[in-house]
This record gives structure tokens, sequence and C-alpha cells, in this order.
């Protein structure tokens, strides 16, 4: 096996690819590596930690001297090798393998690494003559819906409805649904291409932050399709073409609809001074809970935090409020969450009448360029 390709164009896809590799916790698992393929005059690269699996193809440079082949490398071996090499070189590879062996040779570097034989790199299970169904957005727009939603998605939780991202759509309408249980995010966009039957899926964290990372902010649009069991898609970089498969989370999806407070009071709020404010109180909150009290008086919000060893932090923002006093603690970061994704000059907090809830959500009079409503309700904390 033998090829040569610029550095500049392999390192990146390199990059990207062992960010994924892994899933085992065994060191010497060949989860670890990076499959490495030449057929043709294309490099195909490919990655896995069990659950998902990203594949990369690259153009050889030189199409007169390559030899087909295949083997594995240790990702973070390859990356950083690669990383650290002038990026305007050319790059030749050889893979030796009677001794299981690849050396990477430029003009001024030469590097030999430990290789695994490609055999025994698994095989993925999605079989896209099964993919049944599509769901076609604009890049720039699900990276938004990504950007607006994956942080309310916990790192880890026994609930499997939770570990993911849920897509629910119908006709030209798509909802987006992520929690945590204590938090929600409910976003709503326009489709330009309408679903030809109704839509349920969840999509792992794992698979969505990784398309969070390929994602470029174009109009140019992508397709995930799918099957009963997984998603696959295929996504264009400035650095290559990608393709993305993951393993669906097949389990009931709650009605998140029906948890959606009914609310009777709404207040704006200018969203970077608030932002200010909460972030200069939240550094004496109770760092278990995080929690400050919001007072919504007449023409006045009051921010007050105290920690375990009694330290208070108190600030106050004028507000355009005549209603009765409202009082309620919340996660000052849940919040901050939140506020860091609107865009909107000023900030709506809404409250159904038990006030167990508060509502987070652009100004009612603001438009999104990529058409996207966004909403965030986020639980009171019991003091």
């Amino acid at each position: 096996m033998k090829f040569n390709v610029s550095v500049n164009n392999i390192s990146k896809v390199v990059g990207k690819l062992a960010s994924l590799a892994g899933g085992s916790s065994e060191q010497d698992s060949i989860q670890q590596n990076i499959y490495l393929e030449v057929s043709g005059d294309f490099l195909t690269l490919k990655a896995t930690d069990g659950s998902n699996e990203l594949t990369a193809i690259i153009d050889i440079q030189d199409k007169t001297l390559y030899e087909e082949g295949a083997t594995t490398i240790n990702a973070q071996k390859l990356s950083q090798t690669l990383s650290v090499m002038p990026s305007d070189t050319l790059l030749s590879f050889t893979y030796n393998e009677d001794n299981e062996e690849a050396e990477i040779v430029t003009d001024s570097v030469n590097v030999k690494l430990r290789t695994k034989n490609a055999a025994g790199f698994p095989v993925f299970g999605a079989d896209e003559s099964e993919l049944s169904s599509s769901l076609v957005l604009q890049q720039d727009q699900l990276k938004a819906l990504i950007d607006k939603s994956l942080f309310c998605v916990p790192s880890e939780d026994f609930r499997d409805y939770l570990k993911g991202v849920r897509f629910e759509g119908e006709e030209n309408t798509l909802h987006v649904f992520t929690s945590d249980g204590h938090r929600i995010a409910i976003l709503k966009t326009t489709l330009k291409s309408k679903l030809s039957s109704f839509l349920g899926v969840s999509i792992t964290k794992r698979c969505v932050a990784e398309m969070q990372k390929l994602l470029s902010n174009t109009s140019e649009e992508i397709s995930l399709n799918f099957s009963k069991n997984y998603v696959v898609t295929n996504i264009s970089t400035a650095i290559g073409k990608f393709k993305l498969a993951s393993r669906l989370i097949n389990c009931q999806y709650p009605n998140v609809r029906s948890v959606i407070p009914k609310v009777a009071t709404f207040i704006n709020i200018p969203t970077k001074e608030m932002k200010e404010k909460l972030n200069c109180v939240a550094i004496l909150s109770n760092k278990k809970f995080v929690s400050v009290l919001l007072n919504f008086q007449q023409d006045l919000l009051a921010l007050r935090a105290e920690n375990l060893e009694h330290e208070v932090a108190e600030s106050q923002l004028k507000i355009d409020y005549a209603g009765e006093n409202i009082e309620i603690s919340l996660n000052a970061s849940y919040v901050l969450d939140s506020l860091n994704t609107i865009e909107s000059d000023n900030v709506c907090f809404s409250f159904a009448k038990n006030f167990a809830h508060a509502v987070i959500e652009p100004d009612h009079n603001y438009k999104s360029e990529l058409d996207i409503e966004s909403k965030y309700i986020i639980s009171r904390i019991i003091v």
C-alpha cells in the first residue's frame, strides 16, 4: 500500500476522525485506530467508537504513484504526527505488510508507526439499502438547531430518551427537543422540502456533536437519511467529504408538548444586561445548584445569590414590568446557557400561575433569519 498526499489535506481530516476513534477502555483495541484504504486513486479513512462511524475520502495527490491496500494506525499517534508536520509539504505513505509498519516521509521528516491488520477493523452495521426516510435542511439551519439545543442533553443518564436529540417532523414543520430532566429546549423551524410522512427519531448526543463539528454556516442542503435503527448523512466541508453513520436511540419518547406551561405573565428584559448581571451574581452562588434568586418587582429585577459560606452577591436591573411581585430561584448556568443562544436584543421571561417553571425565549417581535423559533423551560429550584 502506497500513496502521496499533501499534509494539509490529510492532517485536518485525520484530526476530525481521531476525535471519534475509541469507545473502548482497552488501549490496545483496534477501535483506537483509524482505517486507511487505497482503492483506485482515492484514499478512504474511517473511525468508529462502536456506535458511530465517520468516513472520509481524499483524492490521492500523485495518481500515477500509488499501490492499493488497507491498514489501521492508532488515531492519536497519527493525528499528532501529522499535526506537527509542515502543512504545505507533500507526504509519502508506505505500508509494509510483512513487518506491520507504516512509514510516513516528507522532505524533512521520517516517521515509522506500528499498524494493525485492517481485517480486524469492525464493520459498521448501517445498511444504506434499508434507508427509508429523509430529512433535508440547509447546513446553517441544522447547525443552528444543534447549537441551540445540544447543551441541554446530559453527559450521562439512565433514561434512554434523554441521551440524545429528538427530531419530530410533519409536512413542512420540524420540532427539535432536548432535555436533562431539569430543563427542556424546544425548537421549531420550517422545512423547504416537505416530509413524505411523520418523522420521529432520536439521535445520540455523540452523533449530533460530530455533525456539529462538520457543519458550516452555508445554505448548502444536507440530507439525514433514516432506517429503523440507523441515521446516515453525507456532509461536504472545506477539507473534504464525510459520511457519518450512527445507531439511533430506539425508545418511547415522552409527549414534551404536554409539559409546556400555560404562561400568564410575560416580562421583557435586555439580553446583554441580563447576562452581565447574572454572570456577576452567580460567582457567589451555591456551587452544587448554582442557584440565583430572581425577584421581579415594579420596574425592577433584583438578583441575589448566597453560597454555603454565607457570602452574598446582589444586583439590580431596570425592567418594564408593572405586575405583582414574582420570586423564583433558578440554576444560573441553565439560564445563561439559554441566554447565550438568544440573538434578540430583549429576552422574554414568562411564568405560569404556579411559578414552577420559567420559560425563556427571544422577544416575540424577533424574527430569526433561519426561521427558527426557540423556547427553554427551566424548573425552579426548591430551596
